[in-house]
């Protein structure tokens, strides 16, 4: 499934993660950074969940993908898409 943590509601920025453990690793990677809003997929096949999620809250967005996420030719379309939606 998807986690949307949105401890700030008010920027219309969110940080997207493959993974839980990748979303813990950030926050520990750092630590005195300014809370975000965060998507977290839990998988790389929830991104069309995902999408669904954040459609119309956000106007800009960061990425923060496993490598093998791009190796997928099925994954870089969605992506392709999810990059698209941000910038329509």
């Amino acid at each position: 499934d998807i986690s949307l943590v949105t401890p700030n509601p008010r920027d219309k920025r969110v940080k997207i993660f493959e993974g839980f453990i990748d979303f813990l690793s950030y926050l520990e990677i750092n630590r005195n950074a300014p809370l975000s809003n965060y998507l977290i997929l839990n998988s790389a096949s929830m991104q069309e969940k995902g999408l669904k999620a954040i459609e119309g809250k956000f106007e800009a967005f960061e990425l923060y993908l496993r490598s093998h996420f791009f190796n997928m030719k099925q994954n870089n379309i969605k992506i392709f898409f999810l990059i698209i939606y941000f910038y329509k």
